[in-house]
């Protein structure tokens, strides 16, 4: 048989990165390694200075359930923990702590930090998997000494296995080595911590197929996790604790089979303490500014900027550590006076100004949501920003009247109802939010802050158009639409007809169409008249008895009245009750707009039916005492005490035919025990209404 001769006819042969008979020494293997390895990606990296840190004392709850888990003497049950939580509330700064604290182990002859792995958008080589087994391994032959020789044999036998898949990288580097290693059973137990799972997007393919950008970081982030799941199969002695965004597709992966048998999940905007935290935060580092710049605070003895003005800056944050964050960079810009600074962020004006687009830090965190925004299919960009438009105008509503019930998990009946009233397909809305999940909560929320928005900022971005441009939402456009929906929907409302407990669209649109208005009425140029057409269309009388119903302890009639939604006024009576079911914000800042002078005759019609649909309602709920024991009086008697006000003004004959008064005097008569009740309450906050109860 012949031999081919490949090279017979070569002339001036020269070959080029060849790999045909590559040797590597053994001094050679871990710097070859490292070549292949994103060293920038480990917990002490100089790529990452300055590293994350915890404030002293904050995320306590957390890294004590963290530490609970891991054990370095005991196995934990669960070979794998997953840590999410929403955009800047700390993951990256948990996981550079517990790496520092396993390093600083004294009392052990051992490293249990056996590798990390810090994935980041904002670098080529930590924004994809492509480095992620070549960078276990090589610290794995560093941190696990038993492994080195077995790693070093692989890579001198075969250079180019670090060019081939993850998959077999993992087999080869890291399988492989563990499975020869003689005592394995007494090999003590270590941990590799994963951190910015979400940020890991296939950043070289984004710039070949970008059309594919959001499916390819879906598929990325998902390879990572299978293969965590295939190296802990194994049952190595290696735990993994991995951080990230609550994003769906990561926590779907989790939580389905047969990942879930070996994994438990910890939600750190849930588990954390995180009103006692950001106070903690802003009042060290507020006391540290006040040194540096002198500043004084208004009261004599007290430290700036005070309590009370603490207080208010916590309140702000809503519990946020990137907004507090954000705020004390904000205060420590040399440039700038931080006493100034600090009037400007706890002016509500300072939300929708110019002066947040153009602070450093705050500019610094608008990018991070752009980031984030742009990682959503492009073609999905209008229906997302739809949706966002309809929970920026909706998300006080929703917080303020709890108007539909959050089921524990997820808020589906409140976008339910959202979609329906937009127009858009039921769930449609939740889908175009699956991107989203860092900075929309689709969980339980906790009490006063927004059922839909875990980071307040993210809030003022959206609707500033100078910090989030192309991003920016159309809140007049949504506000009049969810207005006219919510009328239309609430036309159909009778006093004969009772509202189904399931229907979740109607009971908001009669408990949410009179907070629309007052949305509504502060913007310029849009529908007025069809708007006043629809009013005089709703059966008032119905739509109020049914407020009341469906939320007793929401029901505000100060609101309702002819003073607060068509005329200007100076304020309403300070006599008003002092609760969260009177008087609102904006219903008053609603009432110092000018009457629509381009519809007199309109309005004039509105209001009567207005005046007399007020009245109606309370006879009616008044009548419906005599019979009915369940009717609660103490809501009953702050809406009466709000009418009684405003019929004060009226001349004494007038007064005294009045169909509520003559409701009163019919209750008196029938039911002097629930007279009795009401008239205490009544009494109880106004007490300058006694004479005038005697007189009528």
């Amino acid at each position: 048989m012949s031999t081919i001769s490949y090279f017979q006819n070569a002339s001036k042969f020269v070959a080029n990165n060849t790999s045909f008979n590559t040797y590597i020494s053994d001094v050679d293997v871990l710097q070859y390694l490292q070549q292949y390895a994103a060293t920038g990606a480990m917990h002490d990296s100089d790529e990452r200075y300055p590293l994350p840190s915890c404030h002293p004392g904050t995320r306590k709850a957390v890294i004590d359930r963290i530490k609970a888990w891991y054990g370095y003497k005991e196995p934990p049950n669960d070979s794998i923990m997953v840590v999410h939580a929403p955009a800047g509330y700390g993951k990256s700064a948990v996981a550079q702590f517990i790496a520092d604290d396993l390093e600083q182990q004294e009392d052990i002859d051992f490293n249990p930090l056996a590798g990390s792995f810090f994935f980041s958008r904002a670098s080529p080589e930590r924004s994809n998997p492509a480095h992620f087994i070549a960078t276990l391994a090589y610290q794995f032959a560093t941190s696990i000494p038993e492994l080195l020789p077995f790693i070093e044999d692989v890579v001198r036998r075969n250079p180019m296995i670090l060019n081939k898949t993850l998959e077999l990288q993992l087999e080869k580097l890291i399988i492989g080595p563990f499975r020869s290693v003689k005592g394995l059973d007494e090999m003590p137990n270590r941990l590799i911590i994963v951190d910015g799972l979400d940020e890991c997007i296939n950043l070289d393919r984004k710039a070949r197929v970008e059309k594919q950008y959001a499916q390819d970081q879906e598929l990325a982030q998902i390879r990572v996790l299978d293969l965590i799941h295939t190296l802990q199969s194994h049952r190595f002695p290696l735990f993994f604790l991995i951080f990230s965004r609550p994003e769906p597709w990561i926590k779907a992966h989790v939580e389905s089979m047969p990942f879930c048998d070996n994994a438990q999940t910890l939600d750190m905007y849930m588990t954390a303490d995180n009103l006692r935290d950001v106070e903690s935060v802003l009042r060290k580092e507020l006391e540290q500014i006040s040194v540096i710049y002198g500043c004084q605070s208004s009261f004599a003895g007290e430290a700036w900027p005070g309590q009370e003005r603490l207080q208010k800056l916590v309140e702000k944050t809503r519990g946020d550590m990137l907004y507090a964050n954000t705020i004390i960079l904000d205060l420590r810009d040399p440039y700038e006076d931080p006493q100034e600074r600090l009037n400007l962020i706890l002016d509500p004006s300072f939300d929708d100004g110019a002066d947040l687009a153009h602070s450093a830090p705050f500019s610094f965190v608008y990018e991070h949501f752009r980031q984030i925004l742009r990682s959503c299919p492009e073609r999905n960009r209008p229906l997302i920003l739809e949706v966002l438009a309809d929970l920026v105008v909706s998300h006080q509503i929703m917080r303020d009247a709890d108007i539909i019930p959050i089921e524990e998990g997820d808020i589906s009946l409140a976008l339910g109802a959202l979609d329906e009233l937009s127009g858009r397909v039921r769930g449609r809305g939740i889908k175009a939010l699956r991107g989203l999940h860092s900075v929309i909560k689709l969980r339980p929320h906790r009490s006063g802050s927004s059922p839909f928005f875990l980071n307040g900022l993210f809030i003022r971005f959206l609707k500033n158009p100078k910090c989030s441009g192309e991003f920016a939402v159309d809140t007049k456009s949504a506000s009049l639409r969810l207005l006219t929906a919510c009328m239309g929907k609430a036309a159909s409302v009778g006093l004969d007809k009772k509202i189904r407990d399931d229907d979740h669209c109607l009971r908001f649109a009669v408990l949410a169409w009179p907070k629309y208005w007052w949305r509504w009425t502060l913007i310029d140029g849009l529908e007025h008249s069809k708007v006043l057409h629809l009013f005089l269309s709703l059966n008032l009388t119905a739509c109020f008895v049914h407020a009341f119903s469906l939320h007793p302890g929401r029901f505000s009639l100060s609101s309702l009245l002819p003073e607060s939604l068509f005329e200007h006024i100076p304020a309403l009576p300070s006599t008003s009750p002092q609760s969260d079911n009177q008087v609102l914000p904006e219903m008053i800042v609603a009432s110092r707009k000018p009457a629509y002078p381009d519809h007199a005759e309109l309005v004039a019609q509105c209001v009567s039916h207005l005046r007399s649909s007020v009245g109606a309602a309370l006879v009616h709920l008044l009548d419906l005492s005599l019979v009915d024991s369940s009717i609660q009086k103490r809501p009953l008697s702050y809406a009466l005490v709000c009418y009684l006000i405003h019929i004060q003004c009226k001349d004494e004959g007038d007064r005294r035919s009045d169909t509520v008064v003559q409701a009163l005097k019919r209750l008196r008569t029938s039911q002097s025990n629930g007279f009795g009740q009401l008239i205490e309450y009544l009494l109880e906050q106004n007490p300058d209404l006694s004479s005038y109860l005697l007189d009528n």
